[in-house]
């Protein structure tokens, strides 16, 4: 009988393991989000990339609705709108969203305060359509969603 939890318990623990090295982790904040790039990427954080590049600017706006709008792909049109965004706001400019990407991106976004569960934000850009464009579901856990015809989560 100890013999076959203890075999149960190693399943689970590997089972686990796997569930935790598939499932991108929800961050607090966006600089700790995972790389995005063509070689490798989450649709949900790409629609939460492409929902920032629609709002940002005109230029980087192009990009995306040119390509077929929030998509959740990685696509030219995405890569093409973090390379501009990553040349307006001063960074390296090599189409991939990492950590300086993520954070630049967060620094356009600017509170609008909090609604029951839910910390409100809206484009602090040149460019920004009506609407808020992010919002953070929980405060204490720190899920984001991006609103494109709908809100979808972010991770």
């Amino acid at each position: 009988m100890k013999n076959k939890i203890k075999k149960l318990l190693t399943i689970m623990a590997a089972g686990v393991m796997l569930l935790i090295s598939v499932v991108p982790a929800s961050a607090q904040e966006m600089q700790n989000f995972p790389t995005q790039s063509k070689s490798g990427y989450y649709a949900s954080y790409v629609r939460g990339i492409q929902t920032m590049l629609v709002n940002y600017s005109t230029s980087t706006r192009k990009y995306i609705i040119n390509a077929g709008g929030v998509d959740g792909s990685y696509g030219n049109g995405t890569c093409n709108g973090v390379k501009a965004f990553q040349g307006a706001v001063g960074l390296d400019i090599d189409g991939a969203c990492g950590k300086n990407t993520w954070t630049k991106f967060r620094s356009t976004l600017r509170s609008t305060g909090t609604t029951n569960s839910y910390k409100n934000f809206t484009g602090n850009a040149p460019y920004f359509s009506e609407g808020y464009n992010m919002r953070q579901v929980n405060a204490y856990n720190g899920a984001w969603q991006c609103y494109w015809y709908g809100w979808k989560s972010v991770g």
